[in-house]
């Protein structure tokens, strides 16, 4: 009989490129789905991935504030750490 057997495919290497063109989208898909929800994750208010402080929880910038109320801290050393807050 004329024609490439199985055998052919896998030697020559066109099964695996044929295996890599199907399944390289769908990982890809997959990726993206999995980083989709852990952002949908971390935008929920009671999801272990949320930045920032919590219910009830005071922020960075609050406790600094409070540090230089109670003498703590300089001035310069507020203004810098509230630099490296990003605020």
């Amino acid at each position: 009989m004329g024609g490439a057997g199985i055998e052919d495919h896998f030697e020559d290497g066109r099964f695996h490129d044929l295996f890599v063109r199907v399944t390289g989208p769908v990982v890809s898909q997959l990726q993206l789905v999995f980083v989709a929800s852990l952002r949908w994750l971390g935008g929920s208010e009671h999801s272990p991935f949320r930045h920032g402080p919590g219910p009830g929880q005071r922020s960075a910038l609050e406790i600094l504030k409070e540090r230089l109320a109670r003498g703590e801290i300089e001035v310069a050393e507020f203004e810098e750490r509230k630099r490296a807050l990003g605020d």
